[in-house]
């Protein structure tokens, strides 16, 4: 992990937690929360939940994509 990135954590629908290093620059605070930028794609069949592209591959899985309950995202 270099100074200009942040260790995150992400708790997929269904799954273990998968995590990654972002760049500062992709974190945010709101409301004493912190927030990844994630892009949502595709359509998710299941109530509630969204799937969203990581900005890197998680480090457990090696996948670029995670399924979340939409309570976890915020608009940018």
């Amino acid at each position: 992990m270099f100074s200009n990135e942040y260790s995150v954590q992400v708790e997929p629908v269904g799954a273990p937690p998968v995590s990654f290093f972002a760049h500062k620059s992709l974190i945010s605070e709101q409301d004493g929360n912190s927030y990844v930028r994630v892009t949502e794609f595709g359509p998710n069949h299941v109530a509630k939940h969204k799937n969203v592209m990581l900005p890197v591959d998680a480090l457990e899985t090696g996948a670029s994509w995670v399924s979340v309950h939409e309570n976890q995202l915020r608009p940018a």
